[in-house]
């Protein structure tokens, strides 16, 4: 169990199985079995992320949602389920629902530009210190050049798609050694993807928090699929912060720690810090 500290706000991490989470007067505790080994008070808590199985009662998510405490519990499989509510402007979404899909296309070629040349930028770097990815940046640059062109949402996905190839093609050759052939959403088995998986789903939480907190409709999205279960708009979002926020921390985390399989958690603690 970590806690990581920002100002004053608190990210409090369980990864211990069989704790619970208990309101404690105006506090939360955490106990194991009757034992209490922490107490805090909701107002230093930013957000609890939960990988693990752990009780919790009904009166502590009524203090999470007080205090505008966002809930994120992540399973095996790395799908993730935040809870986190709050009032949704009806002027903010009617601004977003009349949208015109002019508008919708040339903002999301802006998105897929910035997070396909935070990718061709990020593999630059690293071609400085392996000299061995030319060939990649020159294939992401010939279709980083086509989004612009792009006539619609189809084409667009398919440019960021390529780009993808040879952007993940560096991971492939860097990270062979730990079973990373290429990259899996799901049912990832080895280290790399579970790390990417992992750290993905605490940013897109984090990013739905945000757009709730300033009225956003998270569910209008741009170029990703609008449905009723899917928070869209966040998956568009989340597109343009995957490489600083994420990847680079990957990279360099299993790049200089050749037996760093077993030490996923401090990958974790380095980006709550961040």
């Amino acid at each position: 169990m970590n806690n990581s500290q920002k100002t004053s706000k608190q990210v409090l991490h369980i990864n211990k199985a069989n704790l619970s989470l208990v309101k404690d007067n105006e506090f939360i505790s955490i106990k194991d079995n009757k034992e209490t080994i922490s107490k805090i008070h909701p107002s230093k808590l930013k957000s609890i992320i939960i990988n693990t199985t752990i009780t919790i009662k009904s009166d502590v998510l009524f203090l999470a949602a007080l205090y505008k405490i966002q809930i994120t519990f992540i399973n095996q499989a790395l799908d993730s389920i935040s809870l986190y509510k709050n009032q949704s402007s009806s002027k903010t979404l009617l601004l977003q629902a009349k949208l015109s899909d002019e508008f919708k296309l040339e903002l999301s070629k802006q998105i897929i530009l910035a997070k396909c040349k935070n990718q061709c930028n990020f593999i630059k770097r690293m071609d400085k210190y392996h000299k061995t990815y030319k060939n990649n940046i020159s294939n992401m640059k010939e279709y980083i050049s086509k989004i612009k062109q792009a006539k619609n949402t189809q084409e667009l996905l398919t440019i960021e798609g390529k780009v993808a190839l040879w952007y993940f093609d560096v991971f492939t050759k860097r990270f062979n050694d730990y079973g990373f052939i290429k990259r899996h959403k799901k049912g990832a088995k080895d280290i790399i993807n579970m790390s990417l998986n992992y750290l993905y789903a605490i940013l897109y939480n984090k990013i739905q928090k945000l757009m709730i907190d300033i009225n956003i409709n998270p569910y209008l999205g741009l170029f990703h699929s609008n449905n009723d279960k899917n928070t869209s708009l966040v998956y568009d979002f989340i597109e343009e912060f995957r490489v600083y926020v994420v990847d680079m921390i990957v990279f360099a985390w299993f790049s200089h720690r050749p037996n760093a399989s077993n030490e996923l958690n401090l990958i974790l603690v380095v980006m709550f810090i961040r």
